[in-house]
């Protein structure tokens, strides 16, 4: 019995100190907690942009879902979904036919929009395959520093309230995470819908109705690049689209807005949503949305 004993001890000391010798990462629902070698930063300018139709969970919760191949959405689940990146759908190999069914609406706008293909692709081959632009040393340096701190604080709390389920489907084996941004300074977004809308008239804007619901289906897209390319992430959840403004913000990767608390509708509307995106140079990018039906 000693001698088994003796064995068991021994086999546990060797089991540990396997355990320390490997890097230690910890998984959770709210968040994944580990160096920073976490995360692989892709740098993109600003040149395209693409809309589509999404919703939350029914009590409104940080939960996102594509509408892919549905065409109606209770109003208060309605989320309004954009997307940019540096190059277009052409650019996306990777998938058979992506482009076709991507503007079609055939692919979830939350889990697969194209940045985050691409980051993939770069990940797991090479890194040209992201097909990023020339890395922002500064913003880096602050996006290591804040998502460290957010790490830290959420490794120490219990409440999950106010997450967004992570992206743990997406862990690959080398524990690395894409992690995008953009560097190109905004100056407007302005959303139109195609009809009439809680007393304002098709084709004028709506942004009085909006608010900004999330920034990705991952918590660690929960920041705003300024075009001092300082990085805030505090306060920056449900605010209006002026006071996103207000920030001098670069370009968001992403961006998820919903109908403000206390807007409402009597009857089903149908419609589309055209986002309309100006550069700080004046370029305009617009994308629109497929038609959707929001119901009472």
């Amino acid at each position: 019995m000693k001698t088994n004993k003796r064995y068991a001890v021994i086999l546990s000391m060797a089991i540990l100190a396997g355990l320390c010798s490997c890097k230690k990462v910890y998984r959770d629902n709210t968040e994944i907690i580990g160096d920073m070698t976490d995360f692989y930063y892709c740098s993109r300018e600003c040149n395209f942009m693409w809309a589509d139709n999404a919703r939350s969970d029914k009590e409104l919760k940080f939960t996102l879902n594509g509408i892919t191949g549905s065409t109606e959405v209770e109003f208060s689940r309605y989320l309004l979904e954009f997307n940019t990146c540096n190059v277009c759908l052409d650019s996306i190999k990777s998938i058979p036919n992506y482009k076709e069914n991507y503007l079609d609406g055939k692919i979830d706008c939350v889990e697969e929009p194209p940045f985050y293909v691409l980051s993939n692709l770069g990940k797991v081959e090479v890194v040209e395959g992201a097909l990023c632009d020339e890395p922002n040393v500064n913003i880096e340096r602050h996006l290591k520093r804040v998502l460290y701190g957010k790490r830290k604080r959420n490794s120490n709390s219990n409440s999950n309230s106010n997450r967004i389920a992570t992206r743990l489907d997406f862990w690959d084996s080398d524990g690395k995470i894409p992690l995008d941004y953009r560097i190109t300074p905004i100056s407007e977004i302005d959303i139109k819908s195609t009809a009439d809308l809680c007393g304002i008239k098709a084709g004028e804007s709506i942004n009085s109705l909006l608010s900004i619901f999330a920034y990705n289906y991952s918590p660690h897209y929960d920041f705003i690049i300024t075009a001092d390319e300082e990085v805030i992430v505090e306060n920056i959840r449900d605010i209006t689209i002026p006071e996103f403004l207000s920030y001098d913000p670069m370009a968001p990767a992403q961006m998820f807005i919903r109908f403000r608390d206390g807007i409402s509708i009597s009857s089903p509307v149908k419609a589309s949503f055209t986002v309309t995106l100006t550069r700080r140079d004046g370029k305009v990018l617009t994308a629109a949305t497929h038609d959707i039906t929001l119901k009472p």
